[in-house]
Formats: C-alpha cells, structure tokens, sequence
C-alpha cells in the first residue's frame, strides 16, 4: 500500500474561501436584476400574446360559425370577455402585475384613451371597432421592471392585428398611448 506524503497546499485557505464568497455574492447582486427585469420582459411579452389569440380565436369563431363576435378588452380588470361566450371558450385575465393602456383612433386621426375596447368581428372575419368613426384601436402591455413594452394594433375592416414593440412612453400612472408608437416589424 502506497502512503501518501503530507503537504501543506492540501486545500484552500480561509481568506481564499472568503474572498471566493465574497466575489461570487458581488456576482449575482449584478445579475439578480438583469435577470427580474427579463423575466418581466418575458411576462409582458406572454400577455400580449395571449390577447393576440383571443382575438384571433374569436374571429376564426365568427367566421367558422357565421355570427358576430365581440371581444371586450378591460384595462382596468386586465379580463378578455366575449359575447356571446361561445366566441372565447374560456375567458382571459392577465397577469395583475403588467400595466394596460388602450386607445382608439378615428378617421381623422385623432387618439382617444380608453378603459376599455369591444372589438367586434363580422361573419366574415371583419373587425369592426367600437364607434362609428373609429378605425383601429391599440393595446399596450408594460411593466416598471422593464423597459421593454409590446403592443397590439387591430385595424377596422379586413381584420388585420398586428403585434410589434411600443416605442411610445409609458411613464407615469395613466400614461397617453399613442396609436402610431405601434412598431411593428412587418
């Protein structure tokens, strides 16, 4: 059997192990935000998703089944609710935590913030906003935690929706949304 030798550089010492600690701990105070506010970013980016397929799922609805379909958007409840309720199998309700600004725009572009939106679809799939003279409404989903905000635009007439990056400012408690800060990448 084969004696190991004893030596003194058998291991780390105690300053060694503190200084590791200590480097490490410096470590994750710096990411520990990074990645918060990307988890953030995650969950704004689900919740407009999340209204994008309500929208779409009603109007597939409308179209499948030749009837009209309206979905109620809610900013201040943060719910998807349709009528009638076979539109939307089941109802929508975002996450608590994510702010909500919505908009309409009429025909002379003028932005009228809103709390909430009836987006309706025809039989044909044709989205038709609420009012007589509005043309498109937008939704923006933000957090504190993150400077990353998504938004949603519906377009009256063929059904267009698209979703893209809100390049507007969401400071402040109620901040004004504006329709042409949609930027979405097609």
């Amino acid at each position: 059997m084969k004696v190991i030798p004893y030596t003194k550089d058998a291991g780390f010492t105690l300053i060694e192990t503190i200084v590791t600690v200590i480097i490490a701990g410096i470590l994750a105070a710096v990411a520990a935000p990074n990645f918060y506010g990307l988890y953030k970013s995650n969950q704004v980016t689900e919740g407009i998703a999340s209204i994008e397929n309500a929208l779409k799922e009603a109007q597939k609805i409308a179209i499948r089944e030749s009837k009209k379909c309206t979905l109620t958007i809610n900013a201040g409840t943060k719910s998807i609710t349709a009528a009638p309720a076979d539109c939307l199998p089941t109802s929508r309700i975002l996450r608590d935590d994510l702010k909500m600004g919505m908009n309409t725009r009429d025909s002379s572009d003028n932005d009228t913030n809103v709390s909430t939106i009836d987006i309706d679809f025809s039989y044909k799939g044709n989205l038709l906003v609420e009012g007589d003279d509005k043309v498109s409404s937008t939704i923006v989903l933000y957090s504190d935690f993150t400077a990353n905000a998504k938004c949603l635009f519906a377009v009256e007439g063929v059904g267009l929706i698209k979703v893209g990056e809100y390049t507007g400012s969401v400071a402040g408690t109620n901040p004004t949304i504006n329709s042409t800060s949609c930027d979405s990448a097609d």
